[in-house]
Formats: structure tokens, C-alpha cells, sequence
């Protein structure tokens, strides 16, 4: 039974470690991800002000041109003024000029705001590409800072994964199908020790029965209440009692 025992202790303590290693592995591309992810949030920003300058352009061309036509045009109607001999058409043209004029001195203020809107987006969007450029530099540090740790994570997983599986050969059939049954049901150890009649892992406390088992022939036993793999530590050599 204690070899039973031992064999089991062996290979829990080998996932342990095991699974040490691998949640350290985990982190690195955990880390990455996340600066990955402020590197495209940064790009999709600047992305967004290289729009609203595009937009922002074509608006501009767009009243340019049609302010220079608005402009040609009262210039047409400012010569032709003069040659009109009745007073209605005069007038007429009159207020169609004035009207125009009008029209084009807002079509100036609205250039204007473009273009002071432009320079803000310029200066935004310069901040943003500045943001993706620094973020993408960290992504780049933590990449070219981490690939040992992770090499040596790496090759400490892979030993340890031949020890497990050479572990594994140790242990009783029947107990080992039990044993990873629990490890990938639940987390932390599938084999817990008792302590003072009560599992040590869900505190609840073992039948008589059980714990009869447990001390005299010195068997494993599952937790009716977590399922968890129960024994008693052996008593160190030595130690007798009185």
C-alpha cells in the first residue's frame, strides 16, 4: 500500500511542479496579447483621424471649387450689370449678386473652419501614430526580452513531461485513471492527505469507515464529498507512540 502511495506522491509532485512551470509559461503570451491589443487600439485611432482628415480634405476641395465657380459667376453678373437698360432686371440681378456674395463669404468662414479643423486633426493624428509607435516598440522589448525565459520554461517543461510520463509507469493502473480523472475535473492536488478525520482539502469530515481503511491497511481513499484522493501520512521512522 505505501509503495501504492508513494508511486502517486511521486508523480503529484512532478505535476506540480509541471503545472508551475507551465502557468509561468502562460503569462509571456498572455502579456504579449494584451500589448498587442494597445498596439492595434492605438493603430484603429489613428486609423480613425486618418479619416476624418481624408473627409475632412474632401471638403475642402469640394467648396474650393465651388466657391471659385461662385466666384466667376457674381464677376459674370457684375459685368453684365451695367448693359441692363430696364431697372427690374437690373435690380433683379442686383439682388442675385448680393445674394451670392453672401453665399460665398459663408462658404469662406467654412473654409476657414476646415482648415483650422485640419490642423487639429493633424496634430491628433500625429499623437496617435506616436502612441502606435511607442506601443509597438513595447511589444517589441517584451518579445525580444522574454524569449529566454520562455526557451528555458520551455525545455523545463518538456523534461519534466518525460519524468511524468515515467512516473506514470509507477503508479497502479486503475488509481492513475482516478487520479487524472480528478486533476482535469478539479483544480489544485488530486491526493490529500487527512487531518484530524477530515479531508484537508474540502474540510468536511471522513466516515468511520474510511478512515478505518485509511489507518489500518493504509489505503487511498476518495473523499465521499470531494471525490479527492484521501490517505494518512505515514508516521515518520522512529516515531511510536507513548
Amino acid at each position: 500500500m505505501r509503495n501504492r502511495l508513494a508511486a502517486l506522491e511521486r508523480l503529484q509532485a512532478v505535476d506540480s511542479e509541471l503545472d508551475g512551470l507551465a502557468a509561468r509559461a502562460a503569462r509571456f503570451p498572455a502579456q504579449r496579447a494584451a500589448l498587442q491589443a494597445e498596439v492595434t487600439k492605438a493603430q484603429e485611432e489613428a486609423d480613425q483621424e486618418r479619416g476624418r482628415l481624408a473627409d475632412n480634405e474632401r471638403a475642402r476641395r469640394t467648396l474650393s471649387t465651388q466657391l471659385e465657380a461662385d466666384r466667376d459667376k457674381v464677376k459674370k453678373w457684375e459685368t453684365r450689370l451695367p448693359n441692363l437698360k430696364h431697372p427690374r432686371e437690373f435690380a433683379a440681378l442686383q439682388r442675385e449678386v448680393e445674394g451670392q456674395k453672401r453665399t460665398n463669404l459663408q462658404s469662406e468662414e467654412e473654409l476657414k473652419r476646415l482648415s483650422q479643423e485640419a490642423g487639429e486633426i493633424k496634430a491628433a493624428l500625429a499623437a496617435k501614430e506616436a502612441e502606435a509607435a511607442a506601443r509597438q516598440a513595447a511589444l517589441a522589448d517584451e518579445t525580444h526580452g522574454t524569449a529566454s525565459q520562455e526557451q528555458e520554461l520551455e525545455e523545463g517543461i518538456a523534461r519534466l513531461t518525460r519524468s511524468r510520463e515515467e512516473a506514470k509507469t509507477q503508479v497502479d493502473p486503475q488509481l492513475l485513471k482516478t487520479y487524472e480523472r480528478i486533476r482535469q475535473r478539479k483544480p489544485g492536488p488530486a491526493l490529500i492527505p487527512a487531518s484530524g478525520g477530515s479531508c484537508s482539502a474540502c474540510h468536511r469530515r471522513l466516515p468511520p469507515q474510511t478512515m478505518n481503511r485509511l489507518y489500518v491497511a493504509g489505503a487511498i481513499e476518495p473523499c465521499p464529498s470531494c471525490q479527492r484522493l484521501v490517505y494518512v501520512p505515514p508516521e515518520p521512522e522512529g516515531a511510536h507512540p507513548g
